[in-house]
């Protein structure tokens, strides 16, 4: 193919030695080779170092201190070479023709196109397909339709970069919001798409069994970015996920895990916190409160 995309793979790690050969595998397999791959270690304790090392120079390794996702990948926005990025999570891999189909929208040459994301393959602890929805503004205002494993434009990501504040969660929905918000734009690619792994150590599990951080992280959100969203549009996101609405998802969840266990003993600790703490009524007096600021 003409006019190769200069693309850097960031896989970031934590302690995920275990997964970490499929994510650089998948990365080495593309049938459009990226210009590098770069294993970002946060810290890990266990064998990384060990695993990464045996794939000589093909693979860049850098371990840092620990310090969190956000300010690890920040720090590679200041690394990486490649005029396009994507990050890979450690416990996830990518079909080989990834780079290849999501090159075909990046090659029309327009500028205000930032993110190209794709279609998702979850495995592991639950297994289901997603079709990614095609983009729109209205829609990222209402939750996250893009997958952190998509290729960003470097030039804007080093621009938004990860806000730390959001170091507990949904910083991968920061940062997109944040491109957003910048005036660029997204689409949507079907051609290929990303695995990624369920697992009970994800930060995307621990976030959804946190029905209070989810809460507080949202209006974080909308708080944020108060100029985007409408009265009406902060009232809509900020009731769907105040936190009776939180519970009701995740006993949904639970129920489609087939969860059956966990699920009554969920049922009966939200009805308890219910009647001793009325949230539905402390959330709606601050949800007031902020529209009305």
């Amino acid at each position: 193919m003409k006019n190769k995309p200069f693309v850097s793979i960031v896989i970031t790690t934590y302690n995920y030695g275990q997964y970490i050969k499929e994510a650089i595998n998948s990365a080495l397999e593309q049938t459009l080779p990226p210009c590098e791959i770069i294993v970002a270690d946060d810290g890990s304790t266990d064998n990384t170092e060990e695993i990464v090392a045996e794939y000589g120079d093909k693979v860049r390794y850098i371990r840092y201190e620990h310090k969190g996702i956000c300010q690890l990948r920040n720090a590679m926005l200041d690394e990486a070479k490649g005029e396009w990025l994507l990050f890979l999570d450690a416990d996830d891999y990518l079909a080989t023709d990834f780079i290849e189909q999501s090159f075909r929208d990046i090659s029309t040459g327009d500028e205000s196109l930032a993110i190209v994301y794709s279609d998702r393959t979850y495995f592991g602890a639950n297994e289901f397909e997603v079709v990614s929805e095609e983009f729109s503004v209205e829609k990222m205002k209402h939750r996250n339709i893009i997958v952190m494993c998509s290729l960003v434009r470097m030039s804007v990501a080093r621009k938004v970069g990860f806000d730390i504040s959001f170091a507990r969660g949904l910083e991968d929905y920061d940062f997109f919001l944040g491109i957003i918000n910048a005036g660029y734009k997204a689409k949507a690619q079907h051609k290929s798409h990303v695995f990624c792994r369920v697992h009970q150590k994800s930060r995307t599990a621990s976030i959804h069994n946190d029905i209070y951080r989810s809460n507080r992280l949202m209006r974080q959100i909308v708080e944020k970015y108060s100029s985007l969203f409408s009265k009406k549009e902060a009232r809509d996101v900020l009731d769907y996920y105040n936190v009776p609405t939180a519970m009701r998802l995740h006993l949904w969840q639970l129920l489609k895990n087939k969860n059956f266990l966990f699920m009554g003993f969920c049922a009966i600790k939200y009805f308890i916190i219910c009647l001793v703490h009325p949230w539905w009524i402390v959330g709606e007096i601050r949800r007031i409160k902020f529209l009305n600021k």
